[in-house]
């Protein structure tokens, strides 16, 4: 996931890994009603016709139609019935946000939270998941302090209701990686442990849950030079990738890249040297060859040629790496 798809990968900004933080988000915009609302289903058929026609666009990426859709939905629960306000609001936020327009989607977000917190309770579920959204929109503004705040009260009103839930692990994942962003790493690991712990316990294998979990607590540990801690997750997280039918690519060969430096800090080269050329091929396939992604794999596997005696190949890679960053914007 990236920032720009709501997967809100953030950039660890270390020059030796390519470490992405990954934030739970609210797939999709097929919600129909949030949790425990209720409605007259006469009323709410034409609605969810729009609903269903949004879905629809969205899935052949007609984000503009699926907008006007969704817009014409809000107007319909603004004029029918004030239960359908709510979630049609948070469905055409997330419309924007896959649009990239976070500063349009957060009013929508600020709004469909007042409305629940009237129609239905300032800790309904409904409340969190909508606040939730908020801080993902807020976090990919940049605006880390904000998101903050809102993601401690989505998690506060979740670990009321359950504190080992998966909704509660999402709760923790996004809050510690935001506050991991703002520099207040001891308070950001804790809160990733949980998560994990939950995500084990609840889906009992190496999904793409637990795997968010793992590959952001590996960063924040590579982040902090911790190798000997980072490696093993990174290790259990690309392992559990190459099951994965639909895996990100470009994720794939991030993990790979930041295992394969893992291992070059504990000189443990024999087996970094097989993921680096991978991660290398694969980044160049799906980046091109020029690819800032490209430079920082060309940048850490120079250093694995340097300790092994390979000066000259490891100038070659180090000044290609220079000029790919020169060359990028």
């Amino acid at each position: 996931m990236n920032a720009d798809d709501c997967g809100s990968a953030a950039r660890v900004t270390e020059e030796s890994t390519s470490g992405r933080f990954f934030l739970s988000v609210l797939a999709g915009i097929a919600i129909v009603l949030l949790a425990g609302i209720q409605t007259v289903m006469a009323q709410a058929e034409p609605w969810q016709k729009l609903q269903d026609e949004g879905a629809k666009a969205v899935a052949e990426n007609r984000l503009a139609d699926a907008e006007k859709i969704l817009t014409d939905a809000l107007k319909y629960a603004e004029a029918k019935d004030a239960a359908l306000i709510a979630p049609s609001i948070n469905n055409l936020a997330l419309v924007l946000e896959n649009q990239g327009r976070y500063a349009d989607a957060e009013p929508l977000y600020r709004r469909a939270v007042a409305v629940l917190e009237v129609v239905e309770s300032p800790d309904h579920p409904s409340v969190a998941q909508t606040l939730h959204n908020l801080g993902v929109c807020l976090d990919a503004q940049g605006r880390f302090a904000d998101a903050e705040a809102v993601y401690r009260r989505s998690l506060g009103i979740r670990e009321k209701k359950s504190p080992d839930s998966p909704f509660a692990a999402d709760s923790l994942n996004n809050l510690g990686v935001d506050l991991y962003l703002q520099g207040k790493n001891v308070e950001a690991e804790p809160l990733l442990r949980r998560a994990l712990a939950i995500r084990e316990n609840f889906f009992k294998s190496d999904g793409p849950f637990v795997v968010q979990s793992l590959s952001n607590l590996a960063t924040l540990c590579y982040s902090q030079g911790r190798y000997a801690d980072a490696e093993p997750l990174y290790r259990r997280a690309y392992v559990a990738m190459q099951t994965f039918p639909d895996a990100d690519p470009i994720e794939v060969a991030t993990t790979m890249n930041n295992l394969a430096t893992c291992s070059t800090a504990q000189k443990r080269y024999s087996e970094a040297e097989p993921l680096f050329q991978k991660a290398l091929a694969e980044r160049e396939r799906l980046l091109g060859k020029n690819h800032r992604d490209v430079a920082e794999t060309l940048r850490a596997y120079s250093a694995l040629l340097t300790a092994t005696g390979r000066s000259q190949q490891a100038a070659e890679f180090e000044e290609r790496a220079k000029a790919i960053r020169a060359a990028s914007p």
